[in-house]
């Protein structure tokens, strides 16, 4: 008996099935990751931000009810104007001065991007220790 090369159609169709049911356990495992990076990035930007404000204090004697402005941290920061800002906000929208709040030496600075958005990730200094 001589049988044609090639795959029958219910091979075919198997095939295609098993790559769905991969995909669909993979996509939230890749979108949980995405949301994680971009929650890394926000916070190692925190504590960039942060220790900026800890040495502009220490060079202008300033305590903590001395409040930074982002022209005061800037000169502390390498590059800050270019790539400061929170990923989560859209990539044409994204600054640095409308992605966080610099606040007082001695409190941490915060993101206020999405800040009413109970789905929006908690980015925030007070997490940096439980990565």
């Amino acid at each position: 008996m001589h049988r044609e090369s090639g795959f029958s159609l219910i091979e075919i169709m198997m095939v295609v099935a098993i790559i769905g049911i991969l995909s669909t356990i993979a996509f939230p495992i890749f979108t949980a990751a995405r949301a994680t990076a971009r929650r890394n990035v926000c916070i190692a930007n925190l504590a960039q931000i942060d220790s900026a404000k800890e040495q502009y204090a220490c060079e202008h004697g300033g305590g903590t009810n001395m409040i930074p402005t982002w022209d005061d941290i800037l000169p502390y920061i390498k590059d800050a104007a270019s790539r400061l800002y929170c990923p989560a906000q859209p990539r044409d929208a994204a600054t640095f001065s409308n992605s966080y709040v610099v606040n007082a030496i001695g409190l941490d600075p915060r993101c206020i991007v999405s800040p009413g958005d109970t789905n929006a990730p908690d980015h925030s200094l007070l997490h940096k220790s439980l990565q």
